[in-house]
């Protein structure tokens, strides 16, 4: 409470606006004394697409937007209510005193303050990127004649229902090339040295959403170019790819590889020579074994874990724990059914036992390279192709809010 104090002390010494805008706890307070709450929640429908309307897994910050995003909604309505007389002043995010006015903390009088924000931090940046988006689409719309936009040609609404372009080039590659071999996902670790490095004292990786997705790109771009270059999976022909940030607080992309026709996975041979489903030996390779620890192993779920964000009327949406396999084989939609032998080695992770059931597919090489997860399965036949497809251009990430009391019904 003292440092709550000293802060609240300089802040009405320091700021121009104290004078002429009451606070906005005092309204609030005055509200609440009033019975004119109105609480607002989250809410997840079993009737939606569960891939893009769940709850947030991730303590982070969020901006919520109606649509897609790509809707002019508007200018905002912020209200001001003046010191002395109780009325009211209206402006919008574009207007200058917005920031100072909302960002208290992160302008007092200069922009000293931004990266050591917080949660603040996060939401200054959501809350702009919105402000700019809404703004430049506001111009579109207010401008059509300035920008000519009857001479555009062949343009038209999508459906977000529909394919989307991106997927649409995806297939046509696929086409040509068959089907993809590899599909790959890879999430950033916030305990990469390039990023715990940069950090301002007291702060975590959390607190810094810029650092992490500047680290995670430049990190992106070398993975693509080992596989290029490296021939990690053999002469790739094309790859595509998507990058999610979503509701889980770490950026990740979404790859799919094609490879070139003599080096196409065909074989179980070829699978165990490029995916393992199982932890590697401690003694053997001590750095590729915490590595697998730390990031390929799922959950743990199940009775260990009933909480656990997969799971879903008592069960895990991703199947774990999988069965002990002696040797890998091809299941009838050509999804590789993964060696997981028996090895009688347990290890503790997250405070659970875990044993091979529990691995998420990696290429050990890759995953020893860049200290992350990136979980690597194989492709082998083409009736996989339009699942994958529409798992990775499965469009904006969506949540659906309440706003009022919470239905009784509603779980």
């Amino acid at each position: 409470m003292d440092v709550l104090k000293t802060i609240q002390d300089s802040l009405l010494q320091v700021n121009a606006f104290v004078d002429k805008f009451r606070q906005a706890h005092a309204i609030l307070n005055q509200l609440a004394f009033a019975g004119q709450n109105l609480p607002a929640h989250l809410h997840y429908s079993s009737a939606t697409d569960r891939r893009r309307y769940n709850l947030p897994t991730a303590d982070e910050i969020a901006i919520v937007i109606l649509g897609d995003g790509t809707e002019v909604t508007g200018m905002r309505d912020v209200v001001l209510h003046l010191q002395g007389n109780n009325e009211l002043m209206q402006i919008n995010e574009c207007h200058p005193a917005y920031l100072p006015l909302h960002y208290v903390l992160l302008f007092p009088y200069e922009y000293s303050t931004i990266l050591r924000g917080g949660k603040l931090f996060q939401e200054f940046l959501v809350d702009d990127w919105a402000a700019t988006e809404q703004n430049r689409l506001t111009y579109y719309k207010l401008n059509q004649k300035k920008i000519l936009a009857e001479l555009y040609q062949d343009l038209s609404d999508i459906d977000p229902d529909d394919l989307q372009p991106n997927q649409i080039d995806s297939i046509v590659i696929t086409r040509y090339n068959q089907h993809p071999d590899i599909f790959l996902t890879m999430t950033a670790n916030p305990n990469w040295p390039e990023i715990t490095s940069a950090l301002l004292p007291h702060q975590k990786a959390i607190d810094r959403p810029d650092l992490i997705a500047r680290v995670f790109e430049l990190k992106r771009k070398c993975l693509m170019k080992e596989i290029e270059t490296n021939k990690v999976f053999g002469n790739k022909v094309a790859h595509v790819f998507t990058i999610e940030f979503q509701k889980r607080g770490l950026p990740h992309m979404h790859a799919l590889l094609f490879l070139k026709g003599p080096d196409k996975i065909r074989t179980c041979a070829q699978v165990d020579k490029l995916v393992c489903a199982e932890f590697p030996d401690p003694k053997d390779d001590p750095t590729l074994f915490e590595t697998v620890k730390c990031c390929m192993v799922h959950g743990p779920c199940g009775a260990r874990n009933p909480q656990a964000p997969c799971m879903e009327n008592g069960r895990c949406t991703k199947k774990y724990s999988r069965a002990f396999v002696e040797s890998t084989t091809m299941d009838q939609d050509g999804y590789p059914i993964y060696r997981r032998r028996n090895s009688g080695q347990v290890y503790t992770v997250r405070g659970q036992e875990v044993d091979n059931r529990d691995m998420v597919t990696y290429n050990a090489y890759l995953s020893k390279r860049f200290n992350c997860h990136i979980n690597v399965e194989v492709c082998a036949v083409v009736r996989c192709v339009k699942y994958i497809h529409k798992y990775i251009y499965k469009g904006y990430d969506h949540i659906t809010m309440v706003l009022g009391l919470i239905n009784p019904t509603i779980s």
